[in-house]
C-alpha cells in the first residue's frame, strides 16, 4: 500500500483495462497521465474535466522520466513487455496487465471501508476472480467497519497520551479491537451502544480519556 496523493503516474493504454486502473488511481489522488492514440468515452470525460492528462499517440520512452509508477495496459502483450523493459531503471514501480510477471508490482483488487482496506490478489493472473472475491467480502464487511476504525483511531490517540505503560496500553487496545464494535454500529447507527461498550471497557481497565 502506497499513499498516492499527488504522485505522478503514467498509464500506457487507453482501453477498458486502463480505465479501471485509472479510476482507482484518481480516487487515490494520483496525478495521472495516459499515453494512448485513443481513449474510452469515460477516460475522454476525465480528460475534459481536467482530472486526467492525455498524451495522444503511441508510447515514447521520453514519457517515462519523472513518474513514480507506470501501468502498462495495452491490448498487445509484446508491446507491454517492451514498455516494461524501457521503464526498467527509469521508473521505480512497473505494473503490467499482461503478462503480469513483466512488472515488479501488482495492483490488487481492494475493498475500502473508510480507512479500512482489504486487498485481494491472484498474482495478476485472474483479476476477474479477485473482483469476484471482493464482491463476496463486501457482503461481510459493511460500512460499519469503516466507522469502527474511525472510533478506534479517535481512541488510540487519546489512549497513547493517557496510558504510558506499553503492555497495559496494548491490552486495552486489543480489548477494544475485540469489542464487536462493527456489530454494535450496525445495530445502532447512533453509536450510543458502541460508545457505551467503549466506556465500559475503559472503566474495566481503569483508564480515563
Amino acid at each position: 500500500m502506497v499513499r498516492m496523493e499527488g504522485v505522478p503516474v503514467l498509464v500506457v493504454g487507453g482501453g477498458h483495462v486502463a480505465e479501471r486502473k485509472i479510476r482507482a488511481l484518481l480516487r487515490s489522488g494520483a496525478r495521472v497521465t495516459v499515453a494512448s492514440p485513443s481513449l474510452t468515452p469515460a477516460l475522454e470525460a476525465h480528460v475534459r474535466k481536467g482530472a486526467l492528462r492525455h498524451q495522444a499517440g503511441p508510447f515514447h520512452p521520453d514519457l517515462l522520466p519523472g513518474h513514480f509508477l507506470v501501468i502498462v495496459a495495452t491490448d498487445d502483450p509484446a508491446v507491454n513487455q517492451e514498455v516494461a523493459r524501457r521503464a526498467g531503471g527509469l521508473v521505480p514501480l512497473i505494473n503490467v496487465a499482461d503478462p503480469p510477471e513483466a512488472g515488479n508490482v501488482l495492483l490488487p483488487s481492494a475493498l475500502t471501508r473508510g480507512a479500512l482496506c482489504i486487498s485481494i490478489s491472484t498474482g495478476g493472473f485472474s483479476p476477474a476472480l479477485a473482483r469476484q472475491i471482493r464482491r463476496e467480502i463486501a457482503t461481510r464487511y459493511g460500512e460499519e467497519y469503516g466507522r469502527a476504525v474511525d472510533l478506534l483511531a479517535e481512541l488510540r490517540t487519546r489512549i497513547l497520551q493517557a496510558v504510558p505503560e506499553a503492555s497495559r496500553r496494548q491490552r486495552l487496545l486489543q480489548a477494544l479491537a475485540e469489542a464487536d464494535l462493527p456489530r454494535l454500529l450496525r445495530e445502532d447507527p447512533t453509536e450510543a451502544a458502541a460508545r457505551a461498550r467503549i466506556a465500559a471497557l475503559l472503566r474495566q481497565h481503569r483508564v480515563s480519556v
